[in-house]
């Protein structure tokens, strides 16, 4: 599913009672699968012109939601992931080593905090998640 079909989705998800803009955008759908690649830029103007139809409170909703819905394909996840589980590792480094000061085991001890909220966004298993901040602290 590219970012198009996934716009597409979400849009159709968060006004599902309109449905006048349910039907443009099924049948913008069906337009975009039959269109060449390099014709992608017509879809996207198919769908702005569609959005200028909303009322100002669904637009606003639609805008409100695309801004918190950021896409990662599960390769895009897997390497942020790996990214912040290195970071993780650092930072209970830090915390365990004797020559680190109070100060800096506080500010590690926060970033954690903030590892922890970065990886549960990205990975869909809880399960990994508490293993890897409550049962494997060590690593």
């Amino acid at each position: 599913m590219d970012n198009f079909d996934r716009t597409l989705e979400l849009i159709m998800t968060t006004l599902p009672e309109n449905k006048g803009i349910q039907e443009q955008l099924e049948k913008l759908e069906m337009k975009s699968q039959f269109r060449a690649p390099e014709m992608e830029g017509l879809n996207w103007f198919e769908l702005a012109h569609s959005l200028k139809m909303l009322q100002v409170e669904e637009l606003a909703l639609v805008l409100a939601t695309q801004a918190d819905a950021i896409h990662f394909t599960k390769e895009e996840k897997k390497e942020i992931e790996v990214g912040l589980l290195k970071n993780r590792t650092m930072h209970y480094k830090i915390i365990g080593s004797s020559k680190t000061s109070d100060q800096d085991k506080t500010k590690s001890k926060e970033y954690l905090t903030h590892c922890k909220s970065a990886i549960m966004k990205v990975t869909d298993d809880p399960q990994f998640i508490h293993h890897i901040f409550e049962g494997n602290e060590e690593q």
